[in-house]
Formats: structure tokens, sequence, C-alpha cells
């Protein structure tokens, strides 16, 4: 079983990647939960967790609103 690394570009080329995703669920598979590792620049990784925190918090949201 492998080590898997992501590397998160700059911060102006994450934003612009995320563009390409349908929603931040499928952003935050591929830069943050699937990975074992994620290496990049400060400000990528606070945008990230940024992205992480709004997700979590609309979907908690949610499930509040449904029960």
């Amino acid at each position: 079983m492998g080590f898997n690394k992501r590397y998160l570009p700059e911060l102006v080329d994450l934003k612009e990647i995320r563009e390409e995703y349908d929603d931040d669920k499928k952003f935050l598979e591929t830069y943050l939960y699937k990975p074992d590792a994620i290496i990049g620049s400060t400000d990528s990784m606070d945008y990230v967790k940024s992205i992480k925190e709004d997700y979590e918090k609309r979907e908690n949201e949610k499930e509040s609103h449904k029960g």
C-alpha cells in the first residue's frame, strides 16, 4: 500500500482549479480527504481549510433542518 501525497498548487492556480469542480465535496476529496499528506504553501493550505470549514458548516445546517 502506497503513501499518497498531494502537492497543492499556488493559491491563484488552486482557486482556478476549484472553479472547474462541480461542488466543494469533490474538490475536498481530491485535495484534502484522499491524500495521506498534503504539501503546499500556507496560503493554499489555509484556502483548502476554509473551503472545508464552509462545506462542513453548510452540511451541518442541512442536517439540522432535516431533523
